[in-house]
This record gives C-alpha cells, sequence and structure tokens, in this order.
C-alpha cells in the first residue's frame, strides 16, 4: 500500500490544544513584560498572592467544569455485509487524497453517533477529514466487500475486492472510480476473474504503475484476457498490463511491498510455492523487473506451530517484517534483519485480533 493510506482518527480536532498552548503562551509573556516594566524594583521580594510566570513549556490549568460535556457526534461505519472470508473486520483500507478520508471494508453503512440513523452506504464511503463529516455526494455502489485502496497517479481512487459490479457496470475486482462522485472511469479497463472466490486483496502504485494481487489467474484488459498467477503489473491509467512481469505464486497472494534498495517484490499469504520453488510458501521474494524467483535467500522460518499463511508485509529501516495471524490465540509478527533473509528473526506478541497493539517479545532466533 501506498503511504497515503494509512490510519486517521476520524473527526477528532486538535484546535483546543492548540488554542491551550496559544493561551499559556500569552500568559507568560505579559507576566514576563510585567516584571521587566521600567519603574517596577525587581529585586524586591515577591508577597504571597503575587503571580509566579510559567516555565514556557508548561501549559496553564484546565477548569474540568467548563469543559464540554457532550460526546463528540462523530461518524462511523457498521454492519457486515457479502465477504468471502471468514474474518469481518469492519474497516480494510483507508486512503487520502486532498482534505477527503476514504473508507473500504464489509460494512453497511454510515453513522453519527448511535442516536442518529443509519445511512445505508455499503462496502465504500468518504469522510472529511477535517470535520469528520460524511461525504454524502461520494455515492458509489458496490455489491461486495472492498479490500484495498490506492491513489493512482492520476488522482482518482483504485479500488480492489471481491465486488463483481460497479455502479451497475461490469468491474470484477478492480476499479477506478472518481474521488469526488464515485462514479466509475471508463479509460481504467483491467478487471480480475477466477474459478474460486476471486478477488483483489492488495494495490500498490509505483510511478506510474500498478501492482495488484490477490486470488486470480486472468486479468481482462477491454475484450483481451491474460493468464497469471495471483500477481500482475499493470497501466495505473488504462489497466493495461505488463506482460514483462510474471511472477508464478500457486495461491492466493494477501500482501506485497516493494524494496526500493534492491527492487524487489516480497509477498505473503495462502500461496503453497513460488514458481514449484521449494521454501517459497507464504512468503516469497521476486525481481522487481520481470517477477522472476530469486534463488539463495533463506525460507521463512515458522515461530508457531499453528496458523502459518501470512497476512500482511512491510518494508521499513531496510527489514522485511511479516504478519502470521493465529485461529485462536494472538497474533505474531516475525521481523527479519535484512532483505536478504538473514540474521535474526523476533516473535512478538500482539494484542487481541484486529487491533495491533504493541506487546511483549517472544522467543529469538539467531
Amino acid at each position: 500500500m501506498n503511504n497515503s493510506t494509512r490510519r486517521i482518527n476520524l473527526g477528532r480536532s486538535r484546535r483546543s490544544g492548540k488554542s491551550l498552548a496559544l493561551g499559556a503562551s500569552v500568559a507568560v509573556l505579559i507576566a514576563g513584560l510585567a516584571l521587566s516594566a521600567p519603574g517596577i524594583n525587581n529585586a524586591q521580594p515577591a508577597t504571597a498572592d503575587a503571580a509566579v510566570p510559567l516555565p514556557p513549556d508548561t501549559l496553564a490549568g484546565v477548569n474540568m467544569d467548563q469543559l464540554e460535556t457532550a460526546p463528540v457526534k462523530q461518524w462511523g461505519v457498521e454492519g457486515t455485509g457479502v465477504t468471502y472470508l471468514a474474518t469481518k473486520p469492519k474497516v480494510w483500507d483507508i486512503a487520502e487524497i486532498n482534505n477527503t478520508i476514504y473508507v473500504a471494508g464489509t460494512f453497511t453503512g454510515v453513522r453519527q453517533n448511535a442516536a442518529a440513523a443509519l445511512q445505508p452506504r455499503a462496502y465504500l464511503a468518504a469522510f472529511d477529514r477535517d470535520s469528520g463529516n460524511w461525504i454524502s455526494g461520494f455515492a458509489p455502489t458496490v455489491d461486495r466487500s472492498v479490500y484495498t485502496l490506492e491513489v493512482a497517479a492520476n488522482g482518482k481512487l483504485l479500488i480492489g475486492g471481491e465486488f463483481t459490479t460497479v455502479n451497475g457496470e461490469a468491474r470484477k475486482g478492480l476499479a477506478m472510480i472518481d474521488p469526488l462522485t464515485g462514479a466509475t472511469d471508463p479509460a481504467f479497463r483491467a478487471t480480475i476473474d477466477a474459478t474460486d472466490k476471486p478477488m483483489v486483496r492488495e494495490i500498490v502504485r509505483v510511478g506510474n504503475q500498478v501492482y495488484i494481487a490477490g486470488r486470480f489467474y486472468r486479468v481482462k484488459v477491454a475484450a483481451n484476457s491474460y493468464w497469471v498467477s495471483n500477481m500482475a503489473r499493470l497501466n495505473g491509467a488504462t489497466g493495461g498490463i505488463d506482460g514483462s512481469f510474471v511472477p508464478r505464486f500457486a495461491g492466493g497472494v494477501q500482501d506485497l511491498v516493494l524494496d526500493p534498495t534492491r527492487q524487489r517484490i516480497s509477498a505473503v499469504g495462502s500461496f503453497t510455492s513460488l514458481d514449484s520453488q521449494p521454501g517459497t510458501a507464504r512468503f516469497a521474494t521476486v525481481t522487481a523487473a520481470t517477477g522472476a524467483y530469486i534463488p539463495g535467500l533463506a525460507p521463512l522460518e515458522y515461530n508457531t506451530t499453528g496458523q502459518r499463511d501470512q497476512a500482511s508485509i512491510a518494508f521499513a529501516n531496510d527489514r522485511i517484517s511479516s504478519i502470521s495471524i493465529e485461529e485462536i490465540g494472538t497474533p505474531k509478527v516475525i521481523i527479519y534483519a535484512d532483505s536478504n533473509f538473514s540474521g535474526w528473526s523476533q516473535e512478538l506478541d500482539i494484542g487481541s485480533y484486529g487491533n495491533l497493539a504493541i506487546g511483549n517479545p517472544g522467543k529469538t532466533r539467531l
């Protein structure tokens, strides 16, 4: 995913905090002027009632009785729609374009606090970034869950999921829509297909191209069909397929990430192998140029005997990190020291499923 597609706390204003800080600064400034004004003997001892200036980095006290007691009427999403997956979080992905936050998931409606009426808006909704208000004018209709969002180079919104129609038009798993109205962009003509539960789980933009990953064996561009293996690279404006990139994943890919230093693509999911090579199940790496298997990399070493399918992957500080979700118990994150998969890894327990919080270190493998 692109960095623009990360977490936003909808409806949370920061103006009150800035006002308190400004008020404290003004109070300190006035106190300082009074103490240094001409005609005042600064050497005189202060009386018990004299005001003592606050340090510049200290906020003034807050009168709790003067705070607003009414709850903030934030907008949120509710309901569970149609999805192939056993896990049904309300929100799967978030993207931001200008001052608008886009939310994708399995939800079926939006609501402003519990007392307000539920507004039907399934799988894809937009909110104002600053006020948190629902933007009713963004009104695409999607028939099944949306899993991933990406901002295209032309400023449009790319959506991926298990849907078969967008705004009444056939758009299986993949579409580009207008970020203001939600109307389908006819210039982007790529869709996906598979015999069993076709879906796009991830879209990653790199320049003018986009990588798509999921569960599909064919990409259709207008009247043309191309055989693929659960991952493909497309033109980000038209959806035209790049035939030079042909990775062969045997099974579903759930997430992917680019290593820009080594020009590699690493992927995780439920696939059983990459290019029929041993040691490539669920976690594998290909060249960014052609999608070819890279020999010599150490295979993923599992820190658990339970659920081994990898749910997510990230690249940061020259490290590749993947998360494996236990069916029963806590999620695990396995961290590799570098993209060559050498050095050490560490298993961290993470809070309850769906709420990724920092936990305590588990076992470490050298």
